[in-house]
């Protein structure tokens, strides 16, 4: 199991996560994390996938808080719903090609 579905998994189980782990899960599928303007805590998440961005309040250092963890799995959950992995690979078209 990879690094990011070991991550994945944790955030499932409704664990906290450390700022570096949700920075590492957001970014292994393909989430980019935007940093507030003027300063703040409050960074935006933006999936290209889904053409959806999402606020969430990211500590300097510390824990990322469960509720932030969970909008992080609904958004990745949504990307594995209708992709195979980040790089945009349609499921239906690999089973296609496999066939």
């Amino acid at each position: 199991m990879s690094q990011r579905q070991k991550l994945l998994e944790k955030a499932r189980r409704g664990a906290e996560l450390n700022g570096e782990d949700f920075r590492t899960l957001a970014r292994g599928w393909g989430i980019e994390i935007i940093p507030p303007r003027g300063g703040g805590s409050h960074f935006r998440l933006y999936s290209e996938q889904l053409h959806r961005i999402q606020i969430v309040k990211l500590p300097g250092d510390g824990v990322v808080k469960r509720v932030y963890v969970k909008m992080l799995v609904e958004i990745i959950e949504e990307i594995e719903a209708g992709r195979t992995d980040p790089e945009g690979e349609n499921r239906d078209e690999r089973e296609d090609g496999d066939r």
